[in-house]
């Protein structure tokens, strides 16, 4: 009886750390007339084909572009005024990432304007998209937690139900 307990806390303990999921990381490369975003999942594992919506500073309700990355998880656009420009990304498979890309007036200054200077950028992390392109929304908890959750109250019901007959038995 000892044994199973300990087991099980033991697994209890360590299934998140073995399968904790990966978030989406973005990264904003400012090349003026262009926005070069880079997702991926880690530094070794790019985020390819995922959905991208942009939405404009002038209409948040409204994408102003949308697609998806390409094989080594970027995506380009071009924007047409400054503002705070909101990008999503999507892996459809539970990673989502909100980035609020904020671009000046430096951005569309001809000449020698620095580019570093040009953008500001905001991570917002979990989200939950919207995309009227589609008419679905996406989920934000990931599968493998949902996953973990279950195994947990599985988990947890088998541990009260040997207790009690554990009891039992002893009574007898």
């Amino acid at each position: 009886m000892k044994k199973t307990i300990i087991l099980s806390v033991l697994i209890a303990l360590l299934l998140p750390g073995l399968t904790a999921g990966h978030g989406v990381q973005v990264s904003v490369d400012i090349q003026p007339p262009v926005v070069i975003v880079s997702s991926s999942y880690s530094a070794a594992q790019q985020l390819a084909d995922a959905s991208v919506i942009i939405h404009s500073p002038a209409d948040s309700k409204k994408p102003y572009q949308n697609g998806s990355t390409d094989i080594s998880g970027h995506f380009i656009f071009m924007p047409d005024r400054e503002g705070e420009w909101t990008f999503f990304v999507d892996d459809q498979k539970g990673h989502t990432k909100k980035t609020v890309i904020s671009i000046t007036t430096v951005f569309f200054a001809p000449g020698d304007a620095k580019p570093e200077a040009t953008a500001i950028v905001h991570d917002h992390d979990p989200v939950h998209i919207e995309d009227h392109s589609h008419d679905h929304t996406h989920d934000t908890i990931p599968s493998i937690y949902k996953i973990i959750f279950g195994l947990a109250l599985i988990l947890g019901l088998s541990g009260i139900f040997y207790g009690i007959r554990a009891k039992q038995s002893q009574k007898k």
